[in-house]
């Protein structure tokens, strides 16, 4: 520094003292050199910034001291962290308890109580253990399902924060309420057409997983008042172990995963073997009307494996054709909306059990 410069900050700052005028800069330079010591007095017009916290993603504070959410950079971060590590999740609804352990690749959902369902996902396909029997499904359990991402994203875009606070472990609590406000979708998140009062507690980690809901929601269907409680607990996160559980190498062994469509112009459905066990030629495969719950059967003429297609055709005479690999006949126009299909082994187990409908 120059000897010109350096005797001009000797005189700004005599003039400072002079005038009885303080300015106070908070440094983030290289220097880190310190600012000055604020009187009491004069305290309301420093912009000191120190303490203003490091918020997750998607909350922002506003110039009034309160804070904002954008709720969709908060979930798509929450989603993010809870799909790249491994988590063990909690949650009870109004007394159901499920528990689901993910790696990312794999995730088990059990059950404590309730319906006795326990699931368990490949990256391609789920099975189910329900009292002993099982099923299989040509979807997984998704992050958006463990996570909670549809009833937080309806949190956030309809409820407002009442108070906030950052603890000593740097976690954000958060509080959510409102009340008297309609809902467009809440019907399909709780089966409400209204929701009358809303209170949740979030806890919320500086990187942005929200690792604690609790929340008490009151709403009204069918003109009968609803009442929601739950809690969501993330914990486990990166050193959850997923251990395959006794029952899914029996359930494997037993079901078949299916997937097909139904066309009731042409009379037909077309159906394909997605996943697991081959179904031998000779089997029966039960057909049942939605309409009318009449049931007819027909028998393979052929196996079917993995990869494999099945056709079923309605003809004008009443009758069903069977085809493997094949375009069954062109059916007469169907009068059900639908048809459930199915096929059991010897054991009573069954192969699969799905329903089409148009």
């Amino acid at each position: 520094m120059n000897k010109f410069k350096t005797a001009s900050i000797i005189g700004i700052v005599a003039v400072m003292i002079v005038f009885g005028g303080v300015m106070a800069t908070h440094s983030d330079t290289e220097d880190n050199i310190p600012s000055p010591t604020v009187d009491d007095e004069d305290s309301e017009s420093v912009d000191d910034t120190s303490n203003t916290p490091d918020y997750p993603p998607g909350i922002t504070e506003r110039n009034d001291a309160e804070i904002s959410i954008n709720s969709e950079e908060l979930l798509d971060n929450h989603l993010q962290i809870m799909s790249e590590n491994s988590v063990t999740v909690y949650n009870t609804e109004n007394n159901v308890e499920n528990v689901y352990l993910s790696d990312g690749m794999n995730t088990h959902l059990e059950k404590t109580n309730g319906d006795n369902i326990e699931k368990y996902s490949t990256e391609e396909y789920t099975v189910m253990n329900k009292n002993g029997n099982y099923y299989g499904e040509d979807s997984i359990i998704t992050v958006n399902e463990y996570a909670k991402g549809d009833e937080l994203e309806l949190f956030f875009t309809y409820l407002t924060v009442e108070s906030y606070n950052q603890t000593d472990s740097g976690n954000f609590e958060i509080h959510l309420t409102n009340d008297n406000f309609q809902v467009s979708d809440s019907y399909n998140n709780y089966g409400w057409e209204e929701i009358n009062s809303a209170s949740v507690e979030l806890v919320i980690t500086e990187d942005g997983l929200i690792k604690e809901a609790e929340y008490e929601l009151d709403g009204s269907a069918n003109n009968n008042e609803k009442e929601v409680n739950g809690e969501f607990v993330v914990s486990n996160v990166g050193d959850t172990d997923v251990t395959e559980p006794n029952w899914v190498s029996d359930a494997e062994n037993t079901v078949t995963i299916m997937d097909g469509v139904y066309d009731r112009f042409e009379g037909w459905m077309l159906i394909e073997h997605k996943y697991l066990n081959t179904i031998p030629a000779g089997e029966e495969i039960v057909i049942t009307d939605l309409n009318t719950d009449e049931t007819v059967t027909v028998e393979l003429p052929a196996d079917v494996e993995e990869g494999d297609g099945i056709g079923l055709s309605l003809l004008d005479d009443g009758t069903w054709d069977v085809t493997v690999n094949d375009m069954p006949e062109n059916g007469d126009t169907a009068d059900s909306f639908g048809y459930n299909i199915r096929a059991e082994h010897d054991n009573n187990q069954e192969y699969f059990n799905d329903t089409y409908t148009d």
